[in-house]
Order: C-alpha cells, then sequence, then structure tokens
C-alpha cells in the first residue's frame, strides 16, 4: 500500500523554474542547468522502479513511502528514495539510474563511474548513504520500542548499466532483479516480529515528522523574469494578461493554465505567500481591480485584512 506518492524534490521544481527564468547567457545558467539535468535523471529512474513495486506480491500489512525527506538530530536531512515498511522487516531502497560502467570502492568509499572516452566520475558510496539512513530508522524505532530487521539495497534503474566490483557491505543489482530480492527476503524473514497496531505507529510517526528540504539557491533574484512565460517562444517571452488568458506579444499563443505554472514559479523562487500588489507586479496587470479578481478566483487560504492581506500558494494549485 502506497502511503506517500512520489513526488519532485524542491530542489528539483525549484531548478526547473530557475531555468525558465534565469537568462540563458547568464554565467550561472549552465551550473543550475547540469544540476538539473542529474537530478531529471535520477528523478525519472525513481520513477521507473516505482513501477515495478506493481509486480512484486507482498503481505496486505505493508507500506511503501516514495522519496521520504526527514531532518535527524542534528539538523541534517535525510533522503530515502524508497522505503518499504512491513511486520516482517523494513527495506531501504537507493536507486541510482546511471550510464556505464561502475565499480565500487569499500576501502576509499567511493563510488566509479565509467563513462567511456576516459570519461569518470567519482561520487559517495552509496552504502554510506544507506547506512546513515538505516542508523536514523534504528533510532526511532528504538525510541518507539519498535524492532525490526533494517535492510537495504542499491537499486540500478538503466539496464545498460555494468555493475563491475560490487559492494561488500549491501547488495546492488539491476532493477529487474527487485523482484527476486525482495520475495527472497520474505522468504529469509518468514516470521512477523511486530503487531499491526506497531506498524501502524511506526507508519504513523515517520508521516508526522516527514519535512521536506527547503533548498533556495544562491542567486540574485532581480536576474529572474518575471510573470507568466510563454513555453512556445525560444526567447521565453513575457505574456500579458486579457480577459481571462495570458497571450504571449510575439508569437500569440494564449494560455490560461500558465496563470498556475508561474505561481508555482513564484512560490518556489521567491514566496509561497503573495500580496495583491506583488500579483499585481509580478504579472505586470495593469488594473488593481483585475488584478485582484483575478487572485480571488483561485479561492485561496490568506491572512491579513484589507491592503495587507496576503495569500497562500499551495504546492497543488488548482483553478476552483
Amino acid at each position: 500500500m502506497i502511503v506517500l506518492k512520489r513526488v519532485k524534490s524542491n530542489r528539483l521544481q525549484v531548478l526547473e523554474a530557475l531555468l525558465r527564468r534565469l537568462p540563458v547567457e547568464d554565467c550561472d545558467y549552465p551550473k543550475f542547468q547540469k544540476s538539473f539535468f542529474q537530478l531529471r535523471k535520477g528523478y525519472l529512474g525513481e520513477l521507473r522502479s516505482d513501477r515495478e513495486w506493481n509486480e512484486i506480491r507482498m503481505p496486505d500489512d505493508h507500506y511503501l513511502l516514495f522519496n521520504y525527506e526527514t531532518v535527524n538530530e542534528v539538523g541534517n536531512i535525510n533522503q530515502i528514495d524508497t522505503l518499504m515498511l512491513s511486520r516482517y522487516f523494513l527495506f531501504i531502497m537507493e536507486v541510482k539510474n546511471i550510464t556505464g560502467k561502475i565499480d565500487f570502492d569499500d576501502e576509499k568509499r567511493q563510488f566509479t563511474n565509467f563513462k567511456g572516452d576516459n570519461n569518470i566520475e567519482v561520487y559517495t558510496n552509496p552504502e554510506d548513504q544507506i547506512e546513515r539512513h538505516m542508523r536514523m530508522i534504528y533510532k526511532i524505532m528504538k525510541m518507539l520500542n519498535i524492532h525490526l530487521p533494517i535492510l537495504g539495497a542499491i537499486v540500478f534503474s538503466n539496464t545498460s548499466t555494468i555493475i563491475g566490483e560490487p559492494p561488500k557491505r549491501i547488495p546492488a543489482f539491476h532493477l529487474s532483479g527487485l523482484n527476486s530480492h525482495v520475495n527472497s527476503l520474505f522468504h529469509k524473514y518468514s516470521k512477523q516480529v511486530i503487531t499491526l497496531n506497531e506498524l501502524n505507529l511506526l507508519k504513523d510517526y515517520l508521516l508526522e515528522i516527514l519535512e521536506r528540504d527547503n533548498w533556495k539557491p544562491n542567486i540574485d533574484k532581480s536576474k529572474l523574469k518575471k510573470g507568466a512565460i510563454c513555453e512556445n517562444c525560444n526567447d521565453h517571452s513575457p505574456m500579458k494578461y486579457y480577459y481571462g488568458r495570458f497571450i504571449c506579444q510575439k508569437c500569440k499563443s494564449m494560455s490560461k493554465d500558465i496563470l498556475l505554472e508561474s505561481l508555482l514559479d513564484y512560490r518556489v523562487l521567491f514566496n509561497p505567500w503573495i500580496s495583491n500588489n506583488e500579483f499585481k507586479q509580478f504579472f505586470s496587470i495593469s488594473s488593481v481591480k483585475t488584478s485582484y479578481k483575478l487572485l480571488k478566483s483561485l479561492n485561496l487560504d490568506s491572512k491579513g485584512n484589507d491592503r495587507s492581506r496576503i495569500y497562500y500558494i499551495p504546492n497543488n494549485i488548482k483553478i476552483k
């Protein structure tokens, strides 16, 4: 049972918005673009792994938490790609979407990716990532007086990945082997260790302490384009609001949904709260009355009175 669906990380959402609004010629653009491509590649690999769970037969009393994030006792973020809870064991999965050949080096605690043409990249060993998550989960279960075996695996979602020197502490395999691996775990750990009430207690507590990373780029926000950005124009031209729609002044394309997409950009780049005056200025709407009417039509939660009123932009904003 999925109790936490996969969502884009805050960092990925910020980078998407940033690349729409930062001029291409800006010196920081290539750096943010590279980070975006890396994160998007990882996210697509995680989505691919999520679909694999649909074919795995598991007991009814299990819970899946995708892209689980929380803050540990020292204030650092723990981000777990996939977390599976059952009455038999707890399973942590780290997903890697990598091409080329990879080798694990336990002694140097590194993970080397050979991409060909003498292109080599070195990363932190994902075994250390999983073991860090294990230590955090262990402390949580100890606090709740719950005792479960904690297991983990490194799963490669790209079929072209060549696994060379394997890790010694944590299993690593292709996504196609996930079904077999999970079934073998249920065969090995065939005895229920905790009650259903204890399982629900653990699940509820993990959801209670769920906390998303709130990454903000170190950038001069005055450089960012404002308003509704046309997706059809190569230069991402601004659009003007006219009788219920935004119209591109360059290619004349029209859109109604661009308002919501632009507000989400505002949320992740500037502030989740927006006043009528900020709304008017951001979208270059000349009339205060028109701006207020459009903002009110979104039925957003608000606080304050009259001119001090501000509206909250949720991450799942929809036209009501």
